[in-house]
Parts: C-alpha cells; sequence; structure tokens
C-alpha cells in the first residue's frame, strides 16, 4: 500500500515538474521573430509530463501488482521518450550558448532521467513483490 501511494504521487509531482518546470521555472528564451527549435521542445514535455501524471493516477488507483508493473514501464517509456525529445527528436538551439542549452534541456534530462530510473525500479520492486505473494 505504501508503494502504490508514495509512487503514484511521485510520478504525478514529477510528471507536473516535467510538464512545468520547462515553461515556468527554467523557460527557453521568449519567442522572437523567429520560433525556435527549443519551443516546440517544451511543448512536446507538457504532453510528455501529462502522460507521466496519468501514469501516477493509475499507479494510485490500480489494484494489482502486475497492472501497476505494466503502468510503471510505461512510465519508464515515456520518460526515455522525454529524453529522446531533445536529445535527437525536435532538440534546441544551434547555440550552446542559448537559455535552453545551459539551463531547460539539462533539468530536463535530468527530471526524465530520475522518472525513468525510478518507474524501472518500480517495476522491478513490484515484479519480486509478485513472485513473493
Amino acid at each position: 500500500m505504501k508503494n502504490k501511494l508514495g509512487m503514484g504521487i511521485f510520478f504525478i509531482f514529477a510528471g507536473a515538474f516535467l510538464a512545468l518546470g520547462p515553461q515556468m521555472i527554467f523557460p527557453v528564451c521568449p519567442v522572437g521573430e523567429k520560433i525556435m527549435k527549443c519551443f516546440w521542445t517544451t511543448k512536446a514535455e507538457i504532453g510528455i509530463g501529462t502522460l507521466i501524471i496519468f501514469g501516477g493516477i493509475l499507479l494510485l488507483t490500480a489494484s494489482s501488482e502486475e497492472l501497476r508493473k505494466g503502468v510503471s514501464l510505461m512510465i519508464a517509456g515515456t520518460g526515455f521518450i522525454g529524453i529522446l525529445i531533445p536529445a535527437t527528436l525536435i532538440g534546441g538551439c544551434m547555440n550552446p550558448e542559448m537559455r535552453c542549452n545551459t539551463s531547460t534541456i539539462p533539468a530536463i534530462y535530468i527530471i526524465a532521467g530520475i522518472i525513468v530510473l525510478a518507474a524501472l525500479i518500480n517495476a522491478v520492486y513490484l515484479n519480486k513483490a509478485a513472485k513473493r505473494g
């Protein structure tokens, strides 16, 4: 029960942080005449963060450990896509000194990496718990 509640709440907050962080806490440069790739990267992270929030809600409401393990693996995959968006799928600005390359993208890597790691650890824990029980 503690795992169900703790991990569910963790992923809800982590997903919200991934979705809103690039918008509010560590934003990219303001939009000027030309919209840069980093703008679209942060918009895509809103969708990724939202999916992780939904995964956290599913962890809170799911009754079986097998279902929670599957949701944890889905969250890990979604978090990995959150890493791929700035790394290869969309990217950031070409100038390495721009705000997106110095703060926004590294923050996305850290948050999404923690999400992936926590989700994989949770899936392994639930797998062992299912074998015990």
